[in-house]
């Protein structure tokens, strides 16, 4: 969408902030997102916010908002971060009519970065409610989901950490994410291996993915090269589809689990002068149950895609801008004759 963002002048009191952003996309789709900062210190910072979008016709409509308060709490032995939210996400056309309800609560504790400290550590917990009412098949569903990190210090140039991410909803993923971090002067390694256990039916499955990626200081602060690999699993919980596309229903035909077999690429990261700042991405991958969307709905297929990603962003003290530009060519099996489209060949977004 095209937004209009409306930064505050600098004050000398930063206990209280306004952020407001407000746009419409080509549809038209109208944006409206606004964060209220009542506290901001050095121990300590509070936010309340709303993001809504939407479009709303005699026949057809598609919208959802989503508000709450997070903050954070500083202390010697590390950070705390919370939240709580409502997300509504409300859709219609023809015979189908919908609301969807979810309530989140999170919190995730971070220990403080110290010589003294043998390990160190992050720990999250997060919960959702999705109640889904339509008026084709209603449906409700809890999230609960354990994730962090741990590792012993090792030097300032190498470090050992074992990432964690349990989720239970209708159906289970346990992923561990063992890896090894360099930092070797002009070069940064991050290498290791992610082990996926889900269990759906009643049934257990293991599956073992790479995780790489690694980076070249070309020109010191200004410019960096990198290569990635990459893979895993991902679970589709209710409130994950109900998001990706307001129109899906419970009992539609698509897989529990979605797989990314693998994703290989390069990436450019520079700067120019002191404000502007660019990205650019390309790389193959291949999907497998991809959610994707299809005809008031969301189906999942096979499928890999050639991509290439550029983004920009223009940093200052009054004024934030930022672009992304994505080109993707997939490519499905034919004999299969999936009946969802295809990822968008070509997006742009400036705001």
């Amino acid at each position: 969408p095209y937004n209009v963002s409306i930064t505050p002048s600098r004050r000398e009191d930063p206990s209280t902030r306004f952020y407001l952003r407000a746009g419409a996309g080509v549809s038209p789709r109208p944006v409206l997102d606004a964060v209220y900062t009542p506290l901001s210190s050095q121990r300590a910072s509070l936010s309340l916010y709303n993001y809504g979008s939407g479009v709303y016709t005699r026949s057809f409509y598609d919208f959802s908002d989503r508000l709450g308060v997070g903050g954070k709490l500083l202390s010697k032995a590390g950070n705390l971060d919370y939240n709580l939210a409502y997300h509504g996400i409300f859709a219609g056309s023809g015979s189908y009519a919908g609301g969807t309800h979810s309530a989140s609560a999170s919190m995730a504790f971070t220990s403080a970065a110290s010589p003294l400290s043998f390990f160190k550590y992050d720990v999250g917990i997060d919960y959702n409610y999705c109640l889904d009412v339509n008026s084709v098949n209603p449906a409700a569903e809890h999230r609960f989901n354990l994730f962090g990190s741990i590792g012993p210090n090792i030097s300032e140039k190498y470090a050992f950490l074992i990432d964690y991410d349990f989720t239970m909803a209708s159906s289970s993923l346990a992923v561990l994410k063992p890896h090894l971090l360099f930092d070797l002067g002009i070069f940064d390694v991050d290498a290791g291996l992610k082990v996926n256990y889900a269990f759906v039916s009643s049934k257990g499955t293991l599956s073992i993915s790479p995780s790489l990626n690694a980076s070249v200081d070309v020109l010191k602060g200004a410019l960096k090269a990198g290569l990635f690999l990459q893979g895993g699993r991902s679970l589709n919980t209710l409130y994950s589809l109900k998001s990706f596309n307001p129109f899906y229903v419970s009992g539609s035909d698509i897989a529990p689990l979605s797989a990314e077999r693998y994703n290989a690429g390069l990436s450019l990261d520079g700067r120019l002068f002191q404000s502007l700042q660019y990205s650019l991405k390309g790389g193959y991958a291949y999907r497998s149950g991809a959610v994707l969307d299809s005809y008031l709905s969301a189906g999942s297929a096979d499928y890999r895609v050639a991509y290439a990603d550029f983004s920009a962003a223009y940093l200052s003290e009054r004024l934030n801008a930022n672009a992304l530009i994505s080109f993707k060519k997939s490519y499905f099996d034919p004999s299969a004759s999936p009946l969802v489209y295809a990822p968008a060949a070509l997006r742009a977004d400036i705001g």
